[in-house]
This record gives C-alpha cells, structure tokens and sequence, in this order.
C-alpha cells in the first residue's frame, strides 16, 4: 500500500501584475512574462529597430514593384508598392538623422 502513488496537484500562482493565474512551476506568468508597463515602456524601439523593421516590410513591397504585371489592376498595385518603398526609404533617412 506504501507504494500507491499520490495523486499530483498543480499549485497556481497569481500575478501580482496582471491578475492571470499560472502554474507555480513557471517562472514567469505566461500572459504578461512578468513585465509591467514601465518596464515594457522603457523596452520601446530604438531609431535603428525601426530602420530594420522598415527594410524587412520593404522586401515584399520590392518582390511586387520589380514583377511584370500586364493586367492594369496589377500595374496599379505594382505603381502602390513602389510608393510605399519611397516612403519607407524616406522614413529610414529621417530616422538617420
């Protein structure tokens, strides 16, 4: 009888910065990772995070522009790509600066 094994029971935990309930085995609460506002404020985006996030948001805008469309639909939407690269292109030197 000593051998029976005991029945498990998961204990939860509650964050003390967003209220979520999670097992006490986790380190962090899953649904906020234990960051509060100040700390996810103070997480914000450098200059040269944007410019990276802009060149990858660029690549499929370039794949479009640099297609051959003969339908007129599509050269309006080739003709909108190639104005929102010049756009990003515009942002990034602004952020530069």
């Amino acid at each position: 009888m000593g051998d029976e094994e005991q029945p498990r029971f998961t204990l939860y935990v509650k964050c003390n910065i967003c209220g979520h309930e999670f097992p006490e085995t986790m380190e962090k609460c899953p649904l906020c990772q234990g960051i509060t506002e100040q700390q996810r404020a103070n997480m914000r985006m450098t200059d040269g995070d944007r410019r990276d996030a802009l060149r990858r948001a660029m690549t499929p805008l370039l794949e479009v522009r640099d297609s051959v469309f003969h339908d007129p639909k599509r050269q309006e939407i080739k003709a909108l790509a190639g104005h929102a690269l010049d756009t990003c292109t515009k942002i990034a030197s602004l952020l530069k600066e």
